[in-house]
């Protein structure tokens, strides 16, 4: 089980979030550094599944939707995919609508009986600059968790509960670096590729793991990106990175 942010994008129930949230089996997977000697399971003499060898090293960056054994492409699914809302405790589910094929970006949908409020979205991939101010939104888990307890009032059902009610973090920073990948378009011009792929690195370090797919917003409440990711050394130092809007504005069919 993990957990992410997300933002609504539509009235009606779509919400971008990232594709390693919504997705998982669509990114790399890195298994703890303790865990070796894993099982291979295949089809044994009398036609049943049994162990047919051991892994002694975990792999790296491993995509189980990319996994290359037995000619066999393999598919997942989330069984549950719950959506939760700030200041609330009404957990709605949700259906993986679609993900982006270049991105870690995917789309989801909640059947929601009234009409969400959606962000604002300016995609300014192209005009963009180091030093502007970047506002990232969401629920990174190193941050407490607030409950509300809930008295039942139903007599076939009275046990009191604690839920969850999600409170929003705020975290505010500039863009510190631009990373676009460009394709040259004769022999003569350089291809540039960006090991990180196209994305803003934010100088914003106190947020993490839980806030992945959360907005980035612009100085004007606008969102520019969508965050998801972060570096850190030896020396403890860190930052993060953010997916430009533009790649979730083209999974909404948006160009």
């Amino acid at each position: 089980m993990h957990t992410g942010s997300g933002f609504a994008v539509s009235s009606d129930g779509f919400i971008l979030t990232n594709r390693h949230v919504a997705a998982a089996w669509e990114t790399a997977y890195n298994f703890p550094d303790n865990a070796n000697n894993g099982i291979i399971l295949g089809q044994g003499p009398d036609g049943k599944i049994a162990v047919v060898g051991l892994v002694p090293q975990a792999p790296r960056n491993w995509v189980p939707a990319q996994s290359k054994q037995d000619n066999v492409r393999y598919a997942g699914r989330n069984d549950i995919l719950d959506v939760l809302f700030p200041n609330s405790d009404r957990r709605l589910s949700a259906k993986l609508s679609a993900f982006s094929p270049r991105h870690d970006v995917a789309l989801v949908k909640v059947d929601s009986p009234g009409s969400l409020p959606k962000v604002e979205i300016n995609d300014n991939y192209d005009t963009i600059q180091a030093g502007e101010q970047a506002v990232v939104l969401g629920y990174p888990s190193i941050s407490p968790p607030t409950y509300g307890i809930v008295k039942s009032q139903d007599v076939f059902n009275p046990e009191t509960q604690a839920l969850e009610i999600p409170d929003p973090t705020v975290t505010v920073g500039n863009i510190g670096r631009i990373y676009r990948s460009q394709e040259g378009t004769s022999g003569a011009e350089k291809t540039t590729v960006s090991v990180i792929g196209d994305s803003y690195q934010l100088q914003i370090n106190t947020t993490g793991h839980g806030n992945s797919g959360g907005p980035v917003f612009d100085d004007h409440g606008r969102v520019v990106a969508i965050f998801f990711a972060g570096l850190r050394d030896e020396s403890g130092t860190s930052v993060t990175f953010a997916v430009p809007i533009r790649y979730g504005r083209e999974l909404m069919g948006v160009k």
